[in-house]
């Protein structure tokens, strides 16, 4: 039984930490505000764990990072046999990058490198505090991921590098804004963390790269298994961004949406776009939506409403009066986007039809801001969903 008193202990704030360290080769200090119950209990144990000479906390460009201390060596029994030569081997990764406190053009590199670095970071705890392990490049203990897809027994985020390890070095030549995948049971998302600083990409080398992953993938499972990546999650650091993702790639008159052109809009490199926020809240959402997406998104539907003709609107419900019903507690953008300029479309052409969307309490304002006057919005928090929501074993398919 573990020691109640032993701040490493299985579980605990700095065991956490400790496991990141270990797979990443260091940890965003930003990141403590998803790990744990409280940001500044994080912080403070973080501070004294510093003190005893177990982590170091460094100021380096874009914010301070943790490291382990001087006293690694007395760490690596908490982890798993072999642990500090993982870590070793984790800070001289493709994440790992020189250390600087500033970077101006000579150093670009360092500063692409150190931003992605943070953006691993980040979207490593989110997941890691939703429940979900986190396997970096450097992992010796790591199952192999095509037979964990394959099989269907995993769940699991996974790093690029172990994306690269699939393909032929001409595709591994081909980049991509990705930072790792989730394999969950026989399906794989891909994962993007969103922040205003996200550099520009191209959606035809992503799309191309999802492509190249597809092949890879299957290449060599004898037929057995035809993957199709047509899932991702994107990770916000402020949901605010879900209005700039949904119009890329307008420019209006008004002005309204000149935006800075960003990593994403969305369009058809995948089909489903889970856009989650990073904080607690997205990760109660993440685990809700893992264990069952139906349960999630069908739990405010009456029964009865759910059961509709299809109709030439992509909805989850109708109600007895003909209006369409939209839930986005599963956080599915581009199915929320298709509703909306239905919405639109019939509010131009006079339809008196009313368009029901449910969602969470963030979301409603940024919702509001994509609407016509035909849309309602009707809100919950996230701990009356996960009350309602409850849980149970199993998963439905």
């Amino acid at each position: 039984m573990a020691n109640s008193k032993d701040p490493f202990r299985p579980g605990s704030i700095c065991n956490q930490v400790l496991n990141l360290i270990y797979e990443l080769g260091e940890l965003p200090y930003s990141a403590l505000r998803v790990l744990g119950s409280s940001t500044k209990s994080n912080q403070n144990t973080i501070k004294k764990m510093e003190e005893k000479g177990y982590f170091r906390i460094e100021k380096l460009y874009k914010g301070k990072t943790i490291k382990l201390g001087r006293r690694n060596n007395e760490l690596s029994e908490y982890i798993f046999p072999g642990a500090l030569e993982v870590y070793n081997s984790a800070v001289h990764n493709t994440y790992h990058v020189p250390e600087t406190r500033k970077v101006n053009f000579s150093n670009i590199t360092k500063q692409t490198r150190r931003d992605r670095n943070i953006r691993v970071g980040k979207s490593a705890a989110f997941f890691q505090g939703a429940g979900i392990y986190v396997y970096s490049d450097g992992s010796k203990n790591k199952p192999n991921l095509r037979k964990s897809f394959l099989t269907g027994n995993e769940i699991a985020y996974y790093l690029s590098s172990d994306i690269k390890n699939f393909m032929s070095d001409e595709e591994k030549r081909i980049s991509a804004r990705s930072l790792g995948c989730i394999v969950y049971f026989h399906d794989m998302y891909m994962v993007y963390f969103l922040d205003v600083t996200v550099p520009k990409t191209s959606q035809d080398v992503e799309r191309k790269f999802r492509i190249h992953m597809e092949v890879a993938v299957n290449r060599g499972n004898h037929g057995k298994y035809a993957l199709s990546i047509n899932k991702c999650v994107l990770v916000l650091e402020q949901y605010g961004l879900l209005e700039r993702i949904f119009h890329n790639d307008e420019n209006d008159d008004s002005g309204k949406y000149k935006y800075q052109r960003m990593l994403f809009s969305i369009d058809d490199t995948y089909d489903e776009f889970f856009c989650l926020p990073y904080n607690r809240k997205g990760q109660e959402i993440c685990k809700m939506l893992f264990h069952d997406r139906n349960r999630l998104k069908y739990l405010p539907i009456k029964k009865s409403e759910r059961e509709f003709e299809t109709t030439t609107v992509d909805c989850d419900g109708i109600d007895e009066d003909g209006n369409f019903i939209l839930s986005f507690l599963d956080c599915e953008a581009r199915k929320l986007k298709r509703f909306i300029e239905m919405a639109n479309y019939f509010a131009s052409n006079g339809s008196d039809c009313i368009f029901r969307i449910i969602c969470f309490d963030f979301q409603v304002e940024t919702i509001k801001k994509l609407c016509t006057e035909n849309c309602e919005i009707y809100s919950y928090t996230v701990e009356q969903v996960v009350h309602a929501y409850g849980w149970s074993e199993g998963r439905e398919e």
